[in-house]
């Protein structure tokens, strides 16, 4: 018992083994652990991302001889780390500098990887908006061409049916644009 703790981090140096948790392994603690020279046994379960997220975490560090298949593994790893001073000491003097030259602290990297996803979002947004223009386009081609001339002519010659002069005055008042054109201005602008 450690009457007053300082940081929480300092803790970390009266602890010899960190025993990740189950079912739902730790994640910012697993880190900190590892951060501050303290090696984490963890107990794989597959097909359960929250129970293996220390699996991860060893993986991208190389520990995979951290990584335990059943509990008897798991208990017997921990006990051997921990009777073995020598061992112990060796792995927790480079634990520090192994995470931090490892993929889980590369930020250029992750900032690049995020900008290609927001990249290739943008970009399927802007292709399914297109293709969307595009049918829309075809379809009201297509609606035009069914017309029949004489119904066309017979509105024309009557002055036209109110319907037909508010569409009329409704895309003038848009400036013309159909709502096909207008969802391809849309388009651009991305």
């Amino acid at each position: 018992w450690q009457p007053h703790t300082g940081s929480h981090l300092a803790m970390y140096n009266c602890v010899d083994v960190a025993l990740d948790t189950a079912p739902y392994a730790g994640t910012t603690t697993t880190c900190e652990a590892l951060f501050m020279g303290v090696p984490v046994v963890t107990l794989r379960k597959p097909g359960i991302h929250a129970h293996n997220v220390g699996v991860t975490l060893l993986r991208a560090l190389n520990l995979e001889e951290l990584v335990c298949n059943s509990e008897e593994e798991y208990v017997s790893q921990a006990t051997a780390i921990a009777r073995h001073p020598t061992k112990l000491a060796a792995l927790r003097a480079g634990l520090r500098t192994r995470m931090t030259r490892s993929v889980l602290c590369d930020g250029p990297r992750h900032a690049t990887a995020l900008e290609q996803l927001f990249l290739d979002a943008a970009t399927s947004t802007r292709e399914a908006l297109l293709s969307k223009k595009k049918t829309n386009l075809e379809a009201s081609r297509t609606a035009k061409s069914q017309k029949l001339p004489g119904a066309i002519a017979s509105g024309d010659k009557a002055g036209g049916d109110s319907s037909d002069k508010n569409s009329a005055a409704a895309a003038a008042g848009s400036g013309g644009a159909s709502p096909a054109e207008s969802l391809s201005s849309s388009a651009e602008m991305l």
